[in-house]
């Protein structure tokens, strides 16, 4: 093996248990996160590093409830939230340090941009798993609000298909009989009450929602807005998106209805886990009907492009330069926080951009997204057709063998 393969110690923590390593998982404005190990677990870690602000270096009241709140997350376990296993403070550098689990998988929000499922069913699947991560929240004694639920804060296991929820840098403890105060979150997910002030945990369903509006449809909310004044009058007048003009499925537009209601009337995460649009289905089920709906989209002249193509694979081998698509063809982050109120884990940059344009609204919160075109009736052609390639995919045997 050779030396540069060989991952470098940078640092360890006060401990000794842990090592941090170069090697870069990520980073933010104030944030980095580094591959480390845990020497005595003999397990690999996430280790962030945190820039403090200094209204909470300066204030014992400020980092007392940091410290508790930090300690409070250690606690915290659950199969759908990323766990934190240890955290200390630099005081003389002005950071916190954070060990968790790493985050070796692609975030929700980079995953549904590389696949495109034939139907929900993946979906469906994705969206327990962070209610199950936030019913645990939310019931927690006393609950506790996320505030930044957000697609590029949901992790995916490729491998095993597992969710967790991460990135609890907003999260705050709900004391008995009071409410949470200050703007906290990623504006194109926040709430509107949390623009009034004085609300709870119920705004991590509103983002929740917001999250599974990209997941069925793949078009960013708001998108209709021309200008930053547009986009605020929509969000703090409740004003529904038109993109839900695009969400047909009854059972999907009342599950959306339920999450986005006002914050008196919106459903909590065990009622959501309940609905009917989030019934489990048996293997055998889940299978007949994928069967049956990559069948209805099949047309006869994809059909007739199939036996085509199989007549030339039977022919010759040499089809490298066959372009698939033609099958197909009819003609060949943003965050915000007030930095004058509360004081949890928010730990963001003093220096943000208070009221971002549309345009980099949809940059910094989607990046990946933006490589969609997300208006117009070919757009959305375009969109099905992907899926049609996955269908015909997995029927060209099927179709073939039928000849």
């Amino acid at each position: 093996m050779s030396s540069s393969s060989v991952l470098q110690v940078a640092e360890r923590d006060p401990t000794r248990q842990y090592v941090r390593y170069n090697e870069m998982l990520g980073k933010g404005l104030q944030k980095r996160v580094y591959k480390g190990f845990d020497e005595v677990n003999g397990i690999e870690i996430a280790w962030s590093v945190v820039v403090l602000k200094d209204k909470i270096l300066n204030s014992a009241s400020n980092l007392y409830h940091m410290i508790a709140e930090a300690n409070m997350m250690k606690l915290l376990d659950h199969k759908n939230i990323v766990k934190c296993y240890h955290f200390w403070i630099d005081y003389s550098n002005s950071k916190i340090h954070l060990i968790t689990e790493p985050f070796s998988s692609e975030t929700l929000n980079h995953y549904i941009v590389k696949h495109v499922p034939v139907n929900h069913t993946s979906t469906k699947n994705w969206c327990r798993q962070i209610l199950n991560g936030l019913n645990y929240l939310h019931t927690h004694d006393p609950p506790i609000a996320h505030r930044d639920v957000k697609l590029m804060n949901i992790f995916v296991d490729g491998d095993s298909g597992t969710v967790k929820l991460g990135d609890f840098g907003f999260a705050k403890l709900i004391e008995t009989g009071s409410s949470l105060q200050g703007r906290y979150g990623t504006k194109l997910f926040m709430a509107p009450e949390i623009y009034r002030g004085n609300y709870n945990e119920m705004v991590d369903i509103h983002s929740f929602g917001m999250c599974v509006i990209l997941m069925v449809t793949r078009v960013i909310p708001y998108i209709e807005c021309k200008n930053k004044d547009e986009f605020y009058a929509k969000i703090k007048g409740s004003v529904k998106q038109n993109v839900l003009n695009k969400v047909t499925d009854p059972q999907i537009k009342e599950f959306l209805d339920m999450c986005l209601a006002p914050a008196s009337a919106r459903s909590s995460a065990i009622e959501l886990l309940n609905h009917p649009f989030l019934a489990v289905v048996s293997q055998v089920e889940s299978s007949m009907s994928q069967v049956e709906l990559s069948m209805s989209q099949v047309t006869r002249a994809q059909v007739d492009r199939l036996l085509q193509l199989n007549q030339k694979l039977m022919m010759s081998e040499e089809l490298l330069d066959y372009n698939l698509g033609n099958l197909f063809s009819e003609n060949p982050s943003d965050v915000e926080y007030d930095d004058d109120d509360e004081v949890g884990l928010a730990v963001c940059d003093d220096e943000h951009d208070p009221i971002p344009t549309h345009e980099i609204l949809i940059e910094q919160s989607f990046p990946s997204l933006s490589f969609f075109e997300f208006m117009g009736d070919e757009d959305e052609s375009e969109a099905e057709n992907n899926g049609m390639l996955s269908c015909l995919g997995k029927l060209l045997s099927s179709v073939c063998s039928n000849l």
